[in-house]
């Protein structure tokens, strides 16, 4: 865990945040980009908060230029229900660069894109998504880890105690065994 970042988002989510997602991201040179389009990384959610509810914290593996495809975003449009209008994007949009091995911070409703990529190499990025618990994991990562030894810290930022049961009945052994520690 990166002690900056964590530091971090325990100050815009300081009560309580899971990783809620992490994937690579291939920019590749002189292709159409997947992500090249304007987005937020809480699809659907139109809505705002006056505190992030998500932040994404994107780590650049390769530096980020405008000529690779460094990221773009509106700023301020986190604030903002409504996607805003092209011609606003045009006139406010802002490129930001940044050296390899840094991270890009911003609330998960900014909306952004990555650039065109003009060079002549790939650029790689790790997305990671930091929620409030509240907002369901994109896989359950907390079982993908099961096996390891982890601090409590780590349990908790990957999402222990809070996987849904896959059944019924894992369902009702839970609340069973909850009803009895809780009278312990």
């Amino acid at each position: 865990m990166n002690p900056a970042l964590m530091g971090l988002l325990r100050k815009v989510m300081p009560s309580y945040f899971i990783l809620n997602q992490s994937n690579g991201l291939i920019n590749n040179a002189k292709q159409e980009y997947s992500q090249a389009r304007y987005h937020r990384d809480l699809p659907y959610q139109h809505f705002t908060s006056d505190r992030p509810l998500a932040v994404n914290a994107l780590f650049c593996v390769d530096e980020f230029t405008q000529e690779n495809g460094g990221t773009r975003v509106v700023p301020g449009s986190h604030l903002q229900v409504a996607f805003p209008s092209d011609r606003y994007v045009q006139q406010h949009e802002e490129v930001i660069e940044a050296p390899r091995g840094s991270f890009l911070v911003l609330d998960a409703m900014t909306y952004h894109s990555g650039g065109a990529n003009r060079s002549d190499r790939a650029r790689r990025a790790i997305n990671h998504v930091f929620t409030i618990p509240m907002m369901r994991q994109q896989i359950s990562i907390a079982r993908e880890l099961a096996d390891f030894e982890l601090t409590a810290e780590e349990r908790q930022l990957f999402g222990f105690g809070l996987e849904e049961p896959l059944s019924v009945e894992d369902f009702l052994e839970a609340r069973i065994r909850k009803t009895k520690s809780a009278s312990m």
